[in-house]
């Protein structure tokens, strides 16, 4: 067999590997949050991309996109017979809530990660911090909360 004839047959089955390998990933779907109206404007799109990989196994992604198509992973949620797998996720849950006093709001955020269960000690310590944005009428400042026990943090804000 020649050079020519080789790589003709190495050209062929890299063709072949690249459908079969194709084949496996069943569906991919996007979701642009088009309701937050922070996002309209902005020099990027928020999606979620969801990716089923078969045999029980997905992906959730969510990306930033620029402009330029640039794209930045944010939260990474995979999932293994519909649960998820929690030793190679990164996400957060964020709620939000009204108080009893104009333009003030409740929040928690907690963080998801491999180290969810690490054992805290003197060898084992964790920070989380969170910074966040307030407006009141005239200003906009940047507040920050701590803690370094749990991977959540309550705090509550000011929306003018």
């Amino acid at each position: 067999m020649n050079f020519n004839q080789m790589r003709n047959v190495f050209i062929f089955i890299s063709f072949l590997f690249l459908i079969i390998s194709c084949d496996k990933i069943k569906k991919v779907e996007t979701e642009t949050f088009k309701k937050d109206r922070l996002l309209i404007d902005s020099l990027y799109k928020r999606e979620w991309l969801k990716i089923d990989y078969g045999n029980d196994r997905i992906e959730e992604v969510e990306i930033y996109v620029t402009k330029n198509n640039d794209t930045i992973s944010n939260q990474f949620k995979p999932y293994k017979n519909n649960q998820i797998d929690t030793l190679n996720s990164e996400f957060y849950d964020l709620k939000i809530s009204e108080t009893d006093k104009p333009n003030i709001y409740k929040g928690q955020i907690a963080i998801h990660s491999k180290y969810d269960k690490l054992v805290l000690n003197k060898k084992n310590k964790s920070t989380l911090e969170f910074h966040y944005c307030e407006q009141n009428s005239d200003s906009i400042r940047i507040t920050t909360k701590e803690t370094k026990s749990s991977n959540t943090i309550d705090f509550e804000f000011e929306n003018f």
